[in-house]
């Protein structure tokens, strides 16, 4: 299928074929034609393969992905985006940081609108030096960010929402033990209040008593009964 999707590439100076080297992993003591490390990913349905691609892993910085196809009769109908979705959920699980492909200048377009790639940084560009990755005389190189780490201002922000918690928490719990001191004085207040009424009310009546001398033959006027204060 790799065949019949691109053109044979060989190299000049080995007469190596870069397509079927890549997809049989073949390694080579010459750093540009050693091409060890190479997976195939594919999308199959019934032992039918759909989709490939060719994929090498370097380290958690990049991940290139120099040749991709689709079976002819199942293009256009969203088969190498599953495939691509199932290859990034690999990196990101790997903490690999970016994939990176190379693309002919017409399909630049289709890769970035469709596919959320970008231009290659130039501080990824310099990275890529680094590494032994398969260029081609006039691709592109594009870029897509695969693991995204925490920003330091995001991480300052957590830990202000979590001190606001822990104060407002704090600031509950004064507010809480004040309210319950506040209670705890007007029920001591009421109590006082009520304990003078009663003083004063037996002070009433027994002045009542010596003053007014009642029948001892007349019932004793009944007392009404202490209303309970509500607390609130």
């Amino acid at each position: 299928m790799m065949n019949e999707s691109f053109d044979p590439i060989i190299d000049r100076h080995t007469n190596t074929n870069v397509i079927h080297s890549v997809i049989y992993n073949r390694e080579s003591n010459l750093t540009r034609i050693n091409f060890q490390r190479f997976y195939t990913a594919i999308l199959e349905k019934d032992d039918e393969i759909i989709s490939a691609a060719s994929l090498r892993i370097h380290g958690t910085k990049i991940a290139e992905m120099p040749f991709v196809t689709t079976n002819e009769k199942y293009r256009n109908q969203g088969m190498w985006q599953k495939l691509l979705l199932a290859i990034e959920s690999v990196l990101h699980f790997l903490k690999v940081e970016k994939l990176i492909i190379p693309s002919i200048e017409d399909l630049v377009p289709m890769w970035k609108h469709k596919y959320g790639f970008s231009q290659v940084e130039d501080s990824v560009m310099n990275e890529l030096k680094c590494f032994n990755t398969l260029m081609f005389t006039r691709a592109v190189r594009l870029q897509k960010s695969m693991y995204k780490p925490v920003v330091k201002s995001d991480a300052m922000e957590v830990d202000g929402v979590g001190n606001n918690d822990n104060q407002n928490g704090e600031d509950a719990k004064q507010n809480q033990t004040n309210h319950v001191e506040q209670n705890a004085t007007e029920v001591d207040e009421v109590k006082n209040n009520d304990n003078m009424a009663l003083q004063d009310g037996t002070n009433m009546r027994k002045n009542q008593t010596k003053l007014l001398l009642p029948d001892l033959n007349d019932e004793a006027p009944e007392e009404e009964p202490l209303v309970p204060i509500p607390m609130e």
